[in-house]
C-alpha cells in the first residue's frame, strides 16, 4: 500500500473515530440522564426520605437493570450497541491499514533492548 494513500486513510479513520467516539458519548450520558430520572420518578420521594440511601440505591438499580431487557430501552440499547460495533470495527481497520504500511520484518521503531 502506498505511503500516502495509507496516511490518508489513517487520517479519515482517526476523524471517523473521534466523531464515533463524540456520537458514543452523547448517547451514553444522554441515557444515563434518562434512567436517571426514571429512577427518580418511580420511587416515592416522601417514602425515600424515610427508608435511607439504601432504598435509593435499589430503585437506581433496578431501573438500570430494566434497561438491559425493557422494550422502551430498545432503541437506546440498539443505537450503542450499533455505535460500539462502528467503533471495534474502525480500531480493526486502522490495524490492519497500520500492519500493512510496517516495513517487512520490522514489527516497531525501537533499537534492541539489551539485558544487563
Amino acid at each position: 500500500m502506498d505511503q500516502t494513500l495509507a496516511d490518508t486513510l489513517q487520517t479519515v479513520i482517526l476523524i471517523a473515530q473521534a466523531v464515533t467516539f463524540g456520537a458514543f458519548c452523547y448517547y451514553s450520558f444522554r441515557a444515563l440522564f434518562a434512567l436517571r430520572r426514571r429512577a427518580f420518578e418511580v420511587r416515592n420521594p416522601t417514602e425515600s426520605i424515610s427508608k435511607g440511601l439504601i432504598e435509593d440505591q435499589r430503585a437506581t438499580v433496578a431501573t438500570f437493570a430494566e434497561f438491559a431487557s425493557a422494550p422502551q430501552w430498545r432503541r437506546d440499547r440498539n443505537r450503542l450497541a450499533l455505535i460500539v460495533a462502528l467503533l471495534f470495527a474502525l480500531m480493526g481497520l486502522s490495524a490492519i491499514i497500520a500492519a500493512h504500511t510496517m516495513p517487512e520484518g520490522k514489527a516497531v521503531d525501537s533499537e534492541p533492548v539489551s539485558s544487563p
